[in-house]
This record gives structure tokens, C-alpha cells and sequence, in this order.
């Protein structure tokens, strides 16, 4: 990663200026721990972003391949209890077992420097509910980082640090249904002042 220019770095001086003064655009266990990215904890995974997700959708087209998502309406996105992070939630219906993915992506404009794509990032976390117990269970997170492509100059987002998609295959038995899934999902410049966050899109694709 090449050393980032002046007119890139005062670009993302004045995104974070112009986000920050406002002209912006149950019980859960853990299936898996929080991921490192840069030597660092990731803050995602939140246990109460499934409380109140922003988005409820119940009559997925729920067909193998199908995703089904929504798109924060801006960059405001988030509560008191999903901070900074847009959480959809899809209700059924349900054919037992069925694997999810859960799936989030940039939803502005794509970064068109080497240097925006390189403080581009879109994280997010995948979570379920199991009637056994009552409680919600966090599969995970992701962390997509923006590669720049010098042939063509434009910008891609792939898994952070060798990660794969996260999913997780909901299962039924008597009195213990798996199911309604929800990913939040976040995304950001990482800017010398903090994040700036973007409009995101986050979903769930049935894989078989």
C-alpha cells in the first residue's frame, strides 16, 4: 500500500469535517469470538443490536440464492443500542434446515482514489434467534476492506485478513426452531479524525 497523497488525505479531511458537524449525507451467546483486524478488537458485535432492528422484512422471496437486504436511508444509522450500525432482521418464512450468509456492502458512491479505497471498510455481524432457551446467539463478524485496482482505476471490497463468508445453517426440532436472522452491518472511511460513516446495504442470502 503506497503512502497516501495530499489531495487524497485533505479529500478525507474534509469527508470527516463535513460528517462531523452534521452535513452527512433477550440473552446472546457467542458462536465464535470477535475477529483481530490490524492488531486490533474489532468493535463490532454489539449484544443488543437485535433488540431493534431498523429493518424487519417477512416475506422474503426465500428462493437458494435469493438475498434479501435493505439499505440504510443515509449515514445516521443506529441507536443507543446498535450504534453506528444498520441491523436487518428476516422473519420467514422458514423450510428446515436452511443456510444463510449473512451479506453487507458500500451503498455510496464508490471510492475513485487509491487512497479513499484504502479507508474504505464495511463491517458486519450475524446473529440468530433459537427458541431452545429463548436467547439470541452472534455467529460472528466480517470486516470488507476497499483493494484498489490500479488497470482501470476502481475500487473493490473483499474479506479482511484471509476471512470468509460468515454463515450458519438454522436447524428445527420439536419445541427448538432456529431462525430469524439479522446482520448489522456498518460502513466507513477510517479517517485521521474517526470514522465516517456512509450509506450501507445489509441482508441475508439463502445458500441451499
Amino acid at each position: 500500500m503506497r503512502n497516501m497523497g495530499i489531495q487524497e488525505l485533505a479529500l478525507l479531511m474534509c469527508v470527516a469535517v463535513f460528517a462531523f458537524v452534521g452535513c452527512a449525507t433477550n440473552q446472546i451467546e457467542s458462536d465464535e469470538s470477535d475477529e483481530e483486524v490490524d492488531g486490533a478488537t474489532s468493535a463490532l458485535g454489539e449484544l443488543a443490536c437485535t433488540n431493534t432492528p431498523d429493518y424487519e422484512k417477512s416475506n422474503c422471496p426465500w428462493a437458494v440464492g435469493s438475498n434479501c437486504s435493505a439499505i440504510s436511508p443515509d449515514n445516521l444509522y443506529g441507536s443507543a443500542d446498535c450504534p453506528n450500525q444498520y441491523a436487518v432482521e428476516i422473519d420467514g418464512p422458514w423450510t428446515h434446515p436452511v443456510t444463510v450468509q449473512y451479506t453487507a456492502g458500500w451503498y455510496a458512491a464508490l471510492p475513485d482514489t487509491e487512497g479513499l479505497c484504502n479507508a474504505a471498510h464495511v463491517d458486519l455481524t450475524g446473529y440468530y434467534f433459537d427458541q431452545a432457551g429463548d436467547m439470541w446467539h452472534k455467529v460472528g463478524t466480517r470486516n470488507l476492506v476497499g483493494t484498489w485496482h490500479s488497470v482501470g482505476s476502481w475500487c473493490s471490497f473483499g474479506y479482511a485478513n484471509g476471512q470468509s463468508a460468515l454463515q450458519k445453517t438454522l436447524n428445527s426440532s420439536a419445541g427448538d426452531d432456529q431462525g430469524w436472522p439479522v446482520t448489522a452491518a456498518t460502513a466507513y472511511y477510517d479517517t485521521i479524525f474517526g470514522k465516517v460513516y456512509f450509506p450501507v446495504v445489509a441482508g441475508i442470502k439463502r445458500v441451499n
